[in-house]
């Protein structure tokens, strides 16, 4: 199978216009004893600054988080890991990041909120003692 640059973009899920791969742009390699895909990619814009201070600023990007390292394609990735039974320590080691990472991102996911205002319709009781 070759690797175009148009299939990279859809599989990598790219839509920024200011990503532009070069000629080399793939190599599969050895990373930490895993067989690994590289993609090498430049940015063609430069970071806007304040006029009044110099401070930059991020641009935004729709695959990953503002203020954030990881993408949200990883995130989901760990979470879909998370509802198996693996241990923290297996699926950071899996997507190379720290366990605290994967900790992270397990409390990323907000709660599930019951409703306790009324009663289901059915109810299951274990060992029901009346007198």
């Amino acid at each position: 199978m070759s690797i175009n640059l148009n299939s990279i973009r859809d599989i990598l899920n790219v839509k920024d216009d200011n990503i532009s791969f070069s000629n080399n742009f793939y190599l599969k390699k050895k990373f930490r004893y895993v067989d690994s895909h590289f993609f090498y990619a430049s940015l063609s814009y430069v970071p806007s600054a304040c006029p009044c201070c110099g401070s930059s600023f991020m641009d935004e990007s729709s695959f990953v988080d503002p203020y954030c390292n990881l993408s949200n394609d990883l995130k989901n990735s760990i979470l879909l890991d998370l509802m198996e039974v693996y241990s923290l320590k297996s699926i950071a080691k899996r997507w190379h990041v720290s366990p605290s990472t994967v900790l992270r991102v397990l409390d990323s996911v907000p709660p599930l909120k019951n409703n306790f205002s009324s009663l289901p319709e059915f109810i299951c009781m274990d060992e029901f003692k009346s007198v």
